[in-house]
């Protein structure tokens, strides 16, 4: 989904959930903030789990945690760093 606009990246999401829905089972890797919300909105709606692991850096070893995008979506460095760039965008909107 690298460079692909907000609106194809959510539908390639869609189609990638009608493949699972088909049986098809599917892993994605991204840092696409549209992607990570096209797939939580399709858990939420469908009632369905979304299965979501989030790698951080943690010292010189790396974690991973483990979410359902049904529950939501959790904090992490896609979602804060897209937070704070709305949050930028608000300020200078307000003339902060």
């Amino acid at each position: 989904e690298t460079n692909l606009h907000p609106r194809a990246a959510r539908a390639l999401v869609r189609m990638l959930y009608e493949l699972s829905r088909a049986g098809v089972q599917i892993y994605a890797a991204t840092h696409s903030y549209f992607v990570l919300k096209q797939f939580e909105l399709i858990a939420r709606r469908h009632k369905e789990p979304v299965r979501l692991c989030c790698l951080r850096r943690e010292g010189d070893a790396i974690g991973a945690r483990f979410f359902d995008l049904q529950e939501g979506m959790p904090q992490n460095g896609i979602v804060e760093e897209a937070l704070r760039m709305y949050d930028e965008d608000v300020d200078l909107d307000m003339g902060s």
